[in-house]
């Protein structure tokens, strides 16, 4: 592969990638599959998947939990809503998936880190 053409599949790779996250923070709380970003972007899912990979070192689908779990933290912090609502609106539709992996990235559960968060104020 050329130099150029190297430049070039870089650049395609970073406005997909750009694309692809722009897409999940928008519809984070929607059902987002791998076909469903096929059909959004109309590229193969392993295309995307390296093209997130190259540029953001995870998967579209990693990044999705990534930040459905950012979103969760901030109305954890910033509404008194129940676990299950806030799982619900971040688009984990079983709260005990969303529980689980909110302890594996936080090493607390959601009202663990609520609370811990409410005392340090």
């Amino acid at each position: 592969m050329s130099a150029s053409s190297r430049q070039y599949s870089n650049v395609t790779a970073i406005r997909l990638a750009e694309q692809i996250e722009l897409f999940i923070r928008q519809n984070y709380a929607s059902d987002i599959t791998n076909s469903v970003l096929q059909k959004k972007m109309n590229y193969h899912p392993n295309y995307l998947a390296k093209a997130m990979l190259k540029v953001y070192g995870m998967t579209p689908m990693t990044y999705l939990q990534y930040y459905r779990l950012e979103q969760s933290k901030r109305l954890l912090l910033q509404t008194a809503w129940s676990i299950a609502r806030i799982a619900d609106e971040v688009g984990f539709h079983h709260v005990s998936h969303f529980s689980t992996c909110f302890y594996k990235k936080e090493g607390l559960s959601p009202s663990g880190f609520r609370s811990k968060f409410a005392k340090e104020r």
